[in-house]
């Protein structure tokens, strides 16, 4: 009942009633904590409750990527979705970077145990500076729940002129996911307890501090508008539940061939909640998966 109760708050709150909340960048940049890095691990597991979101921005990379691709995955954190990824495409290789020593060691530890590490490569990198240590194969770069990390829109701007640099250079693909900044702060502690209420304190304050620090939608747009001015570059913001944004490019080295299908074994793992809340995320974002 209190998830549904904040659910119900959540949308009355940020659809009918004018506001607008600061931002506040996050206080520890990195998660440099083992504690962060282990909760924060533990909740993208397949049955965790990021999983919906995995799926969902999985099926949006795998439109984007040629069979046989190599993704770079920027503030990748301790990988899960880059791990996410490679279940659902046994063909793909992905390069992680993330700042963080801990999430990267847990991250690879996770990887090799699970025997992806031949595929799945987790690196100490800046998402500010990147270009230059890329695979020259790239073929997406994609960006999920990290954007909101950097301290401010100056950051911003050079993620994405790295990222711009590496579409020109490669002809890449890529995809930014992340969320937006609520209008009022009650929606900010209300977030975790719909969605993951039963996820560690440490988590859930995680959460309130990432929606704290997010970027409105107006301002992501600005930033990508002012450094993409050729007009190819999609964009979306959710419906009904306005937490959720998301911008790609499809690069030249996409094709025109059909989008590689997902391993159905993802679906299969995804326990009854995770498929409900999937859906949902589709019916709010339609645009990521046309």
């Amino acid at each position: 009942m209190s998830r549904l109760i904040a659910m119900l708050s959540m949308l009355i709150r940020e659809n009918l009633i004018p506001g607008e909340l600061a931002r506040r960048p996050e206080a520890n940049l990195i998660m440099n904590a083992e504690g962060q890095a282990a909760a924060w691990h533990k909740q993208g597991a397949d049955d965790g409750p990021i999983a919906p979101v995995y799926h969902l921005n999985a099926l949006a990379c795998s439109r984007l990527v040629p069979l046989g691709g190599t993704v770079v995955d920027l503030g990748c954190g301790s990988g899960q979705f880059a791990a996410y990824l490679a279940r659902c495409r046994p063909d793909l290789r992905i390069v992680g970077f993330d700042l963080s020593a801990p999430m990267i060691d847990v991250g690879n530890t996770a990887l090799h145990a699970e025997g992806l590490g031949g595929r799945v490569e987790l690196r100490q990198g800046d998402m500010t500076a990147f270009a230059r240590e890329i695979p020259p194969e790239t073929a997406l770069i994609n960006c999920l729940f990290a954007i909101h990390h950097l301290p401010g829109l100056r950051e911003v701007e050079r993620c994405l002129t790295e990222i711009r640099t590496a579409v020109e250079e490669s002809g890449c693909s890529f995809l930014i996911f992340d969320l937006v900044r609520p209008r009022h702060a009650s929606t900010t502690r209300d977030y975790p307890r719909a969605f993951t209420p039963d996820a560690p304190e440490v988590f859930q304050l995680d959460s309130t501090h990432s929606l704290i620090a997010a970027y409105s939608h107006r301002e992501l747009k600005h930033a990508v508008d002012h450094l993409f001015r050729d007009g190819t570059v999609k964009m979306t913001r959710s419906r009904v539940l306005p937490l959720y944004q998301a911008f790609w490019h499809v690069g030249a080295l996409r094709g025109d061939g059909p989008p590689v299908p997902l391993s159905a074994d993802r679906w299969d793992a995804l326990n009854a909640r995770a498929r409900g809340q999937y859906r949902a995320l589709r019916a709010i974002l339609p645009e990521m998966t046309r």
